[in-house]
């Protein structure tokens, strides 16, 4: 009897119907196997808009004393009128007869005026009048990106041979650490605006082999900073050239991306629209009459009144 009794309570439990799971207020229903819980969108999200970068203006570089590597040599720039001029140029370099012995040229003739180019990468860009050493210039947030024509200049009357291609900035002693935090901080901030117009670039270019060499082309930029930033003064200390070249990265990059627009062909224009077919005149056909003009209701003239006598004599 026992052993009924056991499998008829199995047969019960058996038939009993499943219970649903209890969902309490507020909760969310977890949703079934295989479906996502996440909304349809109707495609990828669309690429943020970058963040709007500016070159530095020439208010930038005026009134300071610039030295090579932030360590040696003086470059002084101001504006007169429209012109922008090199008031005082020392060219540190290597004696010619004895190359281990260092030397400094102080540029006569001055001051220089400085002619304005295109742009180079976005940035302002300027070459120099000077004759024994035709420098150009790429203007950055408080210094200039110098590169010479030749890479060296020679002046044989001193006994001189400079190469003062480079980063031109502030003394490396005059940067004190809550300056050296901002530049860290404004490095930050232009590496994220270098990312931002860098995906940019790419998703607006369709050309694989263009794609290819802007990849390329970013993927260099660290060692190229390096190259360029190795032997300013301090540099490990406040980074002031990683920071400026790393802005200037970014504002090459949107020159690019604007560029690239610029060069997309014009959407064609939707041509006017058709005017609609007149019927054709089938030949002998008369034309349609037209509409008569309507005639206008003929006016009757008023009767006459009848005077006093009229209506008492019954006239």
């Amino acid at each position: 009897m026992r052993a009924i009794l056991v499998i008829w309570g199995g047969l019960a439990l058996a038939a009993t119907p499943a219970v649903g799971q209890m969902v309490l207020p507020g909760a969310v229903a977890p949703a079934p196997v295989g479906s996502s819980s996440a909304p349809s969108t109707g495609g990828p999200p669309k690429p943020a808009a970058p963040p709007p970068v500016r070159a530095p203006g020439e208010d930038a570089v005026v009134g300071k004393e610039l030295r090579w590597n932030g360590a040696t040599g003086i470059i002084t720039l101001e504006r007169q009128d429209k012109d922008l001029r090199i008031t005082r140029l020392t060219l540190p370099g290597n004696q010619i007869s004895r190359p281990a012995d260092v030397c400094r040229v102080d540029v006569a003739g001055g001051p220089f005026t400085l002619k304005a180019s295109p742009r180079r990468e976005g940035l302002l860009h300027f070459q120099s009048e000077i004759e024994a050493c035709p420098i150009a210039i790429d203007v950055l947030d408080g210094a200039v990106q110098v590169t010479v024509q030749g890479g060296v200049c020679t002046f044989a009357n001193a006994d001189c041979k400079t190469s003062p291609g480079g980063v031109w900035g502030p003394p490396a002693a005059s940067i004190g650490p809550a300056e050296a935090k901002n530049i860290e901080r404004l490095r930050a901030a232009a590496d994220k605006n270098g990312q931002a117009y860098f995906k940019a670039l790419l998703a607006n270019t369709k050309d694989r082999q263009q794609v290819k060499s802007i990849a390329a082309d970013q993927a260099a930029f660290s060692s190229k900073r390096e190259e360029a930033c190795r032997d300013y003064a301090k540099e490990d200390v406040h980074g002031f050239c990683a920071s400026r070249m790393t802005e200037a990265r970014a504002i090459a990059l949107r020159a690019k991306l604007y560029s690239a627009e610029a060069d997309k062909p014009e959407p064609a224009k939707k041509p006017p629209p058709k005017k609609k077919p007149q019927p054709a005149m089938v030949s002998g056909e008369a034309p349609p009459a037209a509409p008569r003009p309507v005639q206008p209701a003929p006016v009757r003239p008023a009767a006459p009144e009848k005077s006093f006598m009229d209506n008492l004599l019954g006239r």
